[in-house]
C-alpha cells in the first residue's frame, strides 16, 4: 500500500489495522484513507442498524469513486 493509489477504508475498532498502520499509509499522498467509525475488521458495529449504515456509507464511497472514474 505504500507505492499505490486507491482508497483505503477500514475500521476504528479493527484489530488488524490500527494506528500504527494508518501512520504508515499516510505518507502515500495517492491515497484515499476512509475511517469508520466504531466499525471491526469485517465492517459491523455492535447493532444491526449500526452495520446497515456503516454498509451504506462504504456503498457510497465506491459510488463515488466509479463516477470520478467515468
Amino acid at each position: 500500500m505504500l507505492h499505490s493509489s486507491g482508497s483505503v477504508i477500514y475500521g476504528s475498532k479493527d484489530p488488524l489495522f490500527g494506528e500504527e498502520e494508518h501512520r504508515q499509509i499516510m505518507v502515500n499522498d495517492q491515497l484515499q484513507i476512509t475511517v469508520i467509525p466504531d466499525a471491526d475488521h469485517a465492517m459491523e458495529a455492535s447493532g444491526t442498524c449500526e452495520s446497515l449504515d456503516i454498509i451504506s456509507r462504504i456503498a457510497k464511497l465506491y459510488s463515488d469513486a466509479l463516477k470520478r472514474k467515468a
